[in-house]
């Protein structure tokens, strides 16, 4: 991929090339459009390679899910499998075979390897490439979909705010270090939602620091002001996002999962309150 394809203006979804063609990634990205129940093992942490600071463009108040064909759509996620709230949530409607893929990549470790947990905290740091799918809308929209492992754990679990920025550094680096090789064939640009801001609690500015580091140019695509952003509290290991308190308990939602304290009070809650209709984790000013 050239990296500084991501600086030029955003490509009109409708005048997109749709005959570009996709080449499946290298490791750790498994091969076919099916889940594989055996990942192939995450590369070694090697020194990210030197670059100057990346260009990061911001394009206000649109949808990530709008993004023209080869383009890679970049979220946080969680080392546990879950896709469970806020953009998580949103990608697992968009694509839910690549979040087939992600699962099996986080609770089905490679043999033999680290068993459960331990496989899980060595994902974290690293990211996840997964190829547009080949049929279906899915296959339609020709889009990747990239997973960049910031914490373990999510809601009451998640990692505190240092551990998750140093962990998004380590990630971006991996990216890097894939889109510059085979694995980044047939991606043309990168966008991103606003990762970490939402209930992973991290102030954005700290991890808009650690992209522009990175090396990697990309689209922010940013919400309306005042949304999509979990309000901060001092809390264990730095800001937090603040609970989300319902009337029979306390559901904390963030980019991967929901807490099991409250999980059955605050769905009731959440689904009284939109007349019975799902909401999307409070997270709408992400994705108009």
């Amino acid at each position: 991929m050239d990296l500084k394809s991501a600086n030029s203006k955003p490509a009109d979804p409708q005048h997109a090339d749709p005959t570009t063609k996709t080449t499946s990634p290298a490791n750790p990205t498994p091969s076919t459009t099916e889940p594989s129940d055996h990942p192939l093992t995450i590369p070694s942490p090697s020194p990210s390679p030197s670059k100057a600071s990346a260009s990061i463009t911001h394009l206000p108040a649109s949808s990530i899910f709008a993004a023209p064909p080869n383009t890679l759509l970049l979220h946080a996620c969680n080392a546990r499998g879950s896709w469970g709230a806020g953009v998580a949530a949103l990608f697992k409607t968009h694509y839910p075979r690549a979040f087939a893929v992600y699962n099996a990549h986080c609770l089905h470790p490679p043999a033999p390897s680290k068993p459960g947990k331990e496989w899980q905290k060595a994902l974290v740091g690293t990211c996840l490439l997964i190829p547009p799918q080949e049929d279906g809308e899915e296959g339609a929209k020709g889009h990747w979909v990239g997973c960049l492992f910031t914490s373990w754990g999510y809601g009451r679990q998640v990692d505190g705010v240092e551990e998750i920025v140093g962990s998004t550094r380590r990630a971006v680096g991996d990216l890097r270090r894939q889109l510059e090789g085979e694995g980044g064939e047939g991606v043309e640009r990168v966008w991103s939602v606003r990762i970490n801001s939402g209930m992973f609690g991290v102030e954005w500015e700290r991890t808009e620091e650690v992209l522009r580091e990175g090396g990697v140019d990309m689209v922010i695509v940013t919400p309306a002001e005042g949304e999509g952003t979990g309000k901060k509290r001092k809390g264990k290991g730095g800001e937090r996002g603040e609970m989300k308190k319902v009337k029979k308990g306390k559901v904390a939602e963030d980019e991967g999962g929901t807490a099991e304290n409250g999980e059955a009070a605050g769905k009731k809650e959440s689904l009284r309150k939109n007349g019975g209709k799902r909401g999307q984790g409070g997270l709408d000013g992400w994705l108009k």
